[in-house]
């Protein structure tokens, strides 16, 4: 039982305790926001030489709070190392159709919400490229499987999207410098 609260107590500490800091900043961000709207309000009032409509001031509001929180949102996740960029999205999309058929760059832009063209432009303003991502996601995974099952390669290498053992091989080989097999073979832990 001990072990397992100090485990929980571990897990806590480094993964939720950044999550305290930015909500406590999100709270102080929207205590001041509404403080900022109300001074607003006040002061759109006195220029416009009337008294705001309540509508409009809480519009303004919600502007400015929506605002401020994806400022926050995106600061925290910029701290806490998550990309948020078009490249990681793409990744992330990537990992989820790969083990059920090799995904359709198509496919990919069409749940971004972009055409084909727009996807390779986009990916080309941030240094990257579909078959780059798709190579480094692949790779990423084909380490894994190595690691942790005890899969035939063939196996792996359907599961991952190659039309054959040596495709996958060959490119195994040509990013790391060794085969699957070697890979695997370094990565067992001496017995």
């Amino acid at each position: 039982m001990d072990q397992y609260l100090s485990q929980l107590e571990t897990f806590a500490n480094e993964n939720l305790m950044p999550y305290a800091w930015n909500i406590i900043a999100a709270l102080v961000i929207f205590i001041v926001g509404k403080w900022i709207v109300g001074k607003l309000a006040a002061w759109l009032g006195r220029v416009m030489d009337k008294k705001l409509d309540t509508e409009v001031a809480k519009f303004l509001g919600n502007i400015i709070h929506v605002l401020l929180f994806v400022f926050v949102i995106i600061a925290s996740l910029d701290q806490l190392g998550v990309e948020t960029s078009l490249a990681q999205r793409v990744k992330q999309c990537i990992q989820d159709a790969i083990g059920h058929s090799l995904p359709r760059k198509e496919t990919i832009a069409e749940r971004l919400g972009m055409n084909v063209r727009t996807l390779h432009r986009r990916l080309a303003d941030e240094g990257h490229s579909w078959q780059k991502l798709l190579d480094q996601v692949r790779l990423h995974q084909a380490r894994q499987l190595l690691c942790q099952s005890p899969a035939p390669q063939a196996e792996i290498a359907e599961a991952l999207g190659y039309s054959d053992i040596r495709s996958f091989q060959r490119s195994f080989k040509r990013h790391t410098g060794m085969t699957p097999g070697q890979f695997r073979t370094q990565q067992k832990p001496d017995l």
